[in-house]
């Protein structure tokens, strides 16, 4: 019997996270952090999505809302990106997007302009 609870519950778990990593919001998200020069900077490349992603997705035809905690890590340490996205007609707009990286350290907007240095 609690074998065949864990195995449910396992299951379970799969599917969420499956259904997380194929979703537009989370492979813009993930690819916004892997082309962004501060977090490369930071953690390194390549950067990867980690397992146990946290949060939400609810669609009701093209519209939908999300709110996603993204565990990454690269070649000098780990992350976690934080997003808060709407979709309207069948478009996803970032409201949050940022990468925070450990303790004491300031997150990256990855919502913000790059800006250029002369």
């Amino acid at each position: 019997m609690v074998g065949l609870l864990v195995f449910f519950v396992g299951s379970l778990l799969g599917v969420i996270e499956f259904s997380f990593k194929q979703s537009d919001v989370y492979h813009v998200a993930l690819a916004a952090a892997q082309e962004n020069p501060k977090v490369i900077e930071r953690i390194g490349q390549p950067i990867h999505a980690e397992y146990f992603v946290l949060g939400t997705i609810k669609t009701y035809g093209s519209d939908g809302d999300a709110i996603m905690t993204i565990p990454i890590t690269g070649s000098r340490g780990a992350g976690k990106i934080h997003l808060l996205a709407k979709k309207r007609a069948g478009s996803w707009s970032f409201r949050q997007l940022a990468v925070e990286t450990g303790a004491g350290a300031e997150s990256i907007n990855l919502l913000a302009p790059e800006t250029e240095s002369p």
